[in-house]
């Protein structure tokens, strides 16, 4: 049985499908913007606003009208600028975060293509030597018949015929498998919104 045709694709088109579509290196990505965002604001706000206000008020039973501005300008400490700096820090730590998830997310896409192409070649070879066997155990028994080989070695290779069979569709139940985690993981198997 064939693998489905998707395995016609190369394996750096599975390892970008897998990581351009991947929820984990997206949070991490947003996570980091907005912490990023949130100390650019902190950044910005280094020097405050000066506040500006107007006051009007009557004195004497409104004989005396008041009018008075005031402006206020809060002066930046020590506590805005460790605000900024911590800011900062966590920025930098969620971009790094960022950065291992990426890291991480790219390791196992290569893994799990890696392991794709291993078991897709090792069942080809296990069919191989299945199919190999077959032709073999055949001829031992038509060379039982004919009377040139034992009951015993042609049972032999009867049974060595089938345990190859055995291996080879077990080796292609494997290939199976990684080929499903390789869609799986590019989200061709089910589409995650």
């Amino acid at each position: 049985m064939p693998l489905p045709a998707a395995t016609t694709e190369s394996a750096d088109w599975w390892r970008n499908k897998i990581t351009s579509d991947n929820h984990e290196l997206e949070l991490a990505q947003a996570e980091a913007d907005l912490i990023g965002l949130q100390a650019a604001r902190l950044s910005s706000e280094r020097m405050p606003d000066p506040t500006i206000g107007v006051r009007a008020g009557r004195e004497r039973d409104g004989q005396e009208r008041l009018v008075g501005i005031s402006i206020a300008f809060t002066l930046p400490g020590a506590g805005r600028n460790a605000d900024q700096h911590g800011a900062a820090v966590k920025a930098g730590m969620a971009s790094q975060r960022a950065l291992q998830t990426q890291q991480k997310v790219s390791a196992a896409a290569q893994r799990v293509v890696t392991d794709s192409e291993r078991s897709l070649a090792i069942w080809q070879t296990m069919q191989r030597i299945a199919d190999q066997s077959a032709q073999q155990s055949v001829t031992m028994m038509r060379a039982y018949t004919l009377g040139e080989a034992t009951l015993a070695d042609a049972l032999m290779n009867r049974r060595m015929a089938m345990e190859a069979a055995l291996a080879a569709e077990s080796a292609q139940i494997d290939a199976l498998a990684a080929q499903a985690r390789l869609q799986l993981d590019a989200h061709l198997l089910w589409a995650i919104d």
